[in-house]
């Protein structure tokens, strides 16, 4: 994905934080879709980090932490902290995304220490 086009994604996605999902608030790189994606990844733990009943996430508020780019200005990595709140509890997630050569996003969550 170029730049230009990657750099209007982001952009678009600062403002459209709770609309299609009112579980999400705050700022994001990421689309509905990428967010549903991650949020199945992030529910597959609860259990884990919540307790053996918990299977509901509450709220999610998502923060962007850093954005890397090359030299030119080409988006690298968005890194982003989602803190999940579920059964009373809340967990900070480190949430990495990467555009790929398909004009595409990866994306990995890495897991609080427990």
């Amino acid at each position: 994905m170029n730049k230009f086009l990657f750099s209007i994604f982001i952009l678009l996605n600062f403002n459209s934080t709770s609309m299609a999902n009112s579980n999400f608030t705050g700022e994001s790189a990421s689309d509905q879709i990428l967010k549903q994606d991650i949020k199945k990844v992030i529910s597959k733990t609860l259990t884990t980090w919540f307790g053996s009943s918990c299977r509901k996430i509450d709220s999610i508020q998502t923060q962007i932490f850093k954005i890397d780019q090359t030299p030119e200005g080409q988006i690298k990595e968005v890194i982003e902290y989602w803190t999940v709140s579920a059964c009373n509890n809340s967990k900070t997630y480190y949430i990495s995304l990467r555009p790929d050569t398909n004009g595409e996003v990866d994306f990995s969550v890495r897991l609080p220490p427990k």
